[in-house]
């Protein structure tokens, strides 16, 4: 039992998600918007006091900010004023510094801020792996789809080398 839910669970989830997560790191990386992890754990963060605050579940709190993050990203970017890189980061601290605003302002909600943060690896269990590897599976699936070949196709005519 040990074995099973110390280190085989947290290895496949660690395994799995690193699997998903190397290509799309590599488009991310492409599309110059190196800091769009960072900014997303910072969101998040914002999400999790707001739900705490509002007595909502902290996943419904997390994926709101951070959809609310990635329309705000969109429309900035699309006027083709600012770097991404810039807008990330500026976006990134505002969110973190709003998340501990919140999260100080409130007396009866007691909590390690830096669990949210980095999570526990170790804390995974079966069902997690379940939906880690169907995310995984839903994004692999999706690169090789024809959007992701596309914008393969526009990276390369811009001159940018992918791969060797």
């Amino acid at each position: 039992m040990f074995f099973y839910q110390y280190i085989l669970i947290p290895c496949l989830c660690a395994l799995t998600t690193a699997t998903a997560a190397a290509p799309i790191g590599a488009l991310i990386g492409w599309r110059r918007l190196v800091y769009f992890g960072e900014a997303l754990s910072h969101a998040s963060l914002l999400g999790i006091a707001l739900a705490l605050w509002l007595g909502l579940p902290p996943a419904i709190g997390i994926w709101s900010i951070t959809l609310l993050l990635v329309l705000l990203l969109y429309l900035i970017e699309r006027s083709g004023r600012e770097n991404p890189s810039n807008i990330l980061g500026s976006l990134s601290h505002i969110a973190l510094a709003l998340g501990y605003l919140v999260m100080s302002q409130m007396e009866n909600v007691r909590t390690d801020l830096l669990a949210y943060l980095f999570g526990d690896i170790l804390a995974t269990e079966a069902h997690d792996l379940v939906a880690i590897a169907i995310a995984a599976a839903v994004s692999l699936l999706h690169l090789t789809s024809e959007d992701a070949l596309s914008l393969r196709w526009r990276l390369q005519s811009l001159g940018m080398q992918i791969g060797a």
